[in-house]
């Protein structure tokens, strides 16, 4: 009866492959994907205004952000800070009604936060268009993303 061999092959540095199989004498399997083993995990730190540039001819599978609830006290933020809408976001009072305006390129939810008023409650704005979010019932304070 044959011996039954099992054995692991790593084909590049983010795949693995089992194989089971009935063998008589040792085979060697082992067989390296050179296309994924070029892929190689890297962690980039950046400081405060810091930037990373890619360049077009790069793969990337995902970059990801970790951020702690401490980097914003660190960047003295507040919470109210951290949510605030990009600057492509704009609302004004337009014939009692507020309106919001989206420039960003994709679309955003957001909510008007008005002084001396009751909130907005959160609405998407579509990319290139407005928005009438609600009568003007006092100043406009900020916008904030939902």
């Amino acid at each position: 009866m044959p011996l039954k061999k099992f054995g692991l092959a790593l084909g590049g540095a983010i795949s693995a492959t089992l194989f089971v199989g009935v063998m008589n004498e040792p085979t060697a399997f082992a067989e390296v994907n050179h296309e994924t083993s070029r892929l190689v995990e890297q962690s980039f730190n950046l400081s405060p205004g810091g930037s990373l540039g890619v360049s077009p001819d790069e793969r990337w599978e995902s970059i990801t952000a970790e951020v702690s609830p401490n980097d914003y006290k660190e960047a003295g933020l507040t919470a109210n800070a951290a949510n605030l809408a990009p600057t492509c976001i704009n609302a004004v009072e337009e014939w009692g009604f507020i309106q919001v305006y989206n420039r960003c390129g994709v679309d955003i939810r957001v909510k008007v936060v008005m002084a001396f008023g009751p909130d907005s409650p959160c609405h998407i704005v579509v990319d290139g268009t407005r928005h009438n979010i609600s009568p003007a019932f006092g100043r406009i304070d900020r916008v904030e993303l939902c």
